[in-house]
C-alpha cells in the first residue's frame, strides 16, 4: 500500500503499524468408534455443523467377532472393493478447514501388510497416506490435510488394506491410545461459509442485485463511490485492469476479505473498514490512500495517524515524508507506572 501526501508541505507524521495475528484452533471435529460392529462402527463425537457417517466396510470383507472394528477376506493386491469407508458433510452454509486426521490400526498373523488412506471430496479419490502396517501391535498415524480447506462439499475417507498373506488374515481399527473407544479422529474446524452469494458489476450494473453484508461483489467495470454511491460487501474483489475509487465523504463497508488485483484509491476524507477481525487484504494490483494534512502554522504542530497496516514501514507507506520529519510511538515505551498526587511531584505507584 501507498500513502501519498498532499501538499508538499505536511505536519508531522505519526505511523503506527500493528502485528496481529488471528488464528482459529483446531479441534476435534469428528471422531469414530473402534468397537466391534458387524455392520457400521458410529460416530463417537461430531460438530453441531456436520453430517457424519461411521466406519463401514467394502464389499469386499466382512466383519469378524471381537472386541474392535475387524475384518478379513483382505488380498495381496490392493482390491476396489477392500477398503474401510467413512465421511464428513457440512450442513448447507459451513465449510470445513480440515488440519489432520489420526487412526489407529493393526494387523493379525498373515493380514494385509500395507494401509492407504484416501480422500474424496469431489475431485474423486487421491491417495493422502501410504504406509506398512505393523504386526499385532499399535500401529498410530496422523496424517497432515491441512491443505485441504474451505470444502463444502461432502468429504470420504477411504482405508484401503493389501498384501495380505492370507484372505483369512485380520486387519483392525483400534482405540487410539487415551482416546476412549475412538479409532478414527478428524481435526479441524467448521466455520460458515462468509459470503455464499456473489454480484459482478459489470461498469453500469450488478448482475445479481446490489451487495449486502451477505452478498460479495466482483468488480468487473470501475466504480466510483462518488458517482454509483458508498459501497457495502460481504467480500470484495477488484479485478485486473479495473479501478475502485473512494472519494471524500463517502466509504467502502467490508464484513471479511479484499482482494486487489486491479486498483484501489481512498482520497483523502474517504473511508475503508473491515468488520471482521480476522479480514485481510491482498495486494496483487495497486492500493493508493491520499491524505492531505493541514499547513503548518508553528514547527512544534503536527498530524497523529494511526493505520492497521501488517507489514508496511513508515519508509514505503509514507514515502513521500521527509525522512527527519517521521516519528514512531511505542506505548510500551512510555509506561506510567507511578502518578503524581498533590501537584508538588510527589508520587505513588
Amino acid at each position: 500500500m501507498k500513502v501519498t501526501l498532499h501538499p508538499p508541505r505536511f505536519a508531522l507524521i505519526a505511523l503506527i503499524l500493528l502485528f496481529i495475528t488471528f488464528t482459529t484452533a483446531a479441534q476435534e471435529i469428528a471422531s469414530f468408534s473402534s468397537v466391534q460392529n458387524n455392520g457400521c462402527s458410529g460416530t463417537i463425537n461430531s460438530n453441531v455443523n456436520i453430517t457424519t457417517t461411521g466406519i463401514c466396510r467394502g464389499t469386499g470383507i466382512t466383519s469378524v467377532g471381537g472386541p474392535y472394528y475387524t475384518s478379513n477376506g483382505w488380498a495381496w493386491d490392493l482390491d476396489a472393493t477392500n477398503y474401510l469407508e467413512w465421511s464428513i458433510t457440512p450442513n448447507a452454509g459451513y465449510q470445513i478447514n480440515l488440519t489432520s486426521i489420526t487412526l489407529n490400526y493393526f494387523k493379525g498373523n498373515n493380514g494385509p501388510g500395507r494401509a492407504e488412506l484416501q480422500i474424496d471430496y469431489g475431485l474423486g479419490f487421491t491417495t493422502i497416506n501410504d504406509d506398512p502396517v505393523n504386526t499385532n501391535t499399535d500401529d498410530v498415524n496422523t496424517v497432515d490435510i491441512s491443505t485441504l480447506t474451505e470444502i463444502n462439499t461432502p468429504i470420504t475417507f477411504r482405508l484401503f488394506a493389501y498384501r495380505a498373506a492370507q484372505s483369512t488374515g485380520e486387519f483392525t481399527i483400534k482405540e487410539i491410545p487415551s482416546e476412549a473407544n475412538k479409532g478414527v479422529i478428524i481435526n479441524g474446524n467448521v466455520e460458515l461459509i462468509p459470503c455464499p452469494t456473489i454480484t459482478t458489476w459489470d461498469g453500469t450494473s450488478w448482475d445479481n442485485g446490489t451487495p449486502t453484508l451477505a452478498i460479495g461483489a466482483i468488480l468487473n467495470g470501475n466504480y466510483d463511490t462518488g458517482i454509483q454511491g458508498n459501497l457495502t460487501t460481504c467480500n470484495l474483489t477488484v479485478n485486473t485492469g479495473v479501478t475502485l475509487t473512494i472519494s471524500n465523504n463517502t466509504y467502502l463497508e467490508v464484513d471479511n476479505d479484499i482482494v486487489v488485483d486491479g486498483t484501489l484509491n481512498v482520497a483523502s476524507n474517504g473511508g475503508v473498514v473491515q468488520n471482521s477481525d480476522t479480514a485481510t487484504v491482498t495486494e496483487n494490483g495497486t492500493i493508493t490512500v491520499t491524505k492531505q494534512t493541514s499547513f503548518l502554522d508553528s514547527w512544534y504542530e503536527y498530524t497523529y495517524w494511526s493505520s492497521p497496516v501488517t507489514n508496511k514501514t513508515i519508509g514505503t507507506a509514507l514515502a513521500q515524508a521527509q525522512p527527519t520529519r517521521r516519528y514512531s510511538f511505542n506505548a510500551q515505551n512510555f509506561e506510567d507506572s507511578f502518578r503524581e498526587t498533590n501537584n508538588d511531584n510527589s508520587q505513588v505507584p
